[in-house]
């Protein structure tokens, strides 16, 4: 789950700086994954998450995908980010939080409004 919302941060960061149009948001999104996974400690087989993209991609764009390709946007990204790799989540202060206020039963609602944040461009601010 970490590994998703950092890609997703990543992903959103990249393309701040760069036009949609220029670069190709599928390889992006691999390139993403893939660091994301180092970043969080929890490293994947590129090959494993280029295969597995298959199921989720349009054929033309999954077959235009090669390991060389994501290994190069894999460093566009790092440039584009300054190598900022750090991405705070509030998946465990939402359960500390829930759990010193007694509200158990409203964790999995806030939880997918905190999955939710991800996908949009709506933030959730940290005071």
């Amino acid at each position: 789950q970490r590994v998703i919302a950092t890609a997703m941060v990543h992903f959103k960061r990249f393309y701040t700086r760069h036009s949609l149009l220029e670069f190709d948001p599928y390889v992006l999104a691999l390139a993403a994954l893939f660091l994301s996974g180092k970043a969080e400690e929890c490293p994947d087989n590129p090959q494993r998450i280029l295969d597995e993209s298959r199921r989720f991609m349009p054929p033309a764009a999954w077959a235009r995908i090669r390991l060389e390709k994501i290994f190069d946007f894999e460093f566009m990204l790092l440039g584009a980010i300054e190598s900022s790799l750090i991405v705070f989540h509030p998946y465990r202060s939402l359960q500390l939080f829930a759990a010193d206020a007694g509200l158990q039963s409203v964790v999995e609602t806030a939880w997918y409004l905190v999955n939710d944040s991800y996908r949009t461009e709506f933030k959730i601010c940290r005071f």
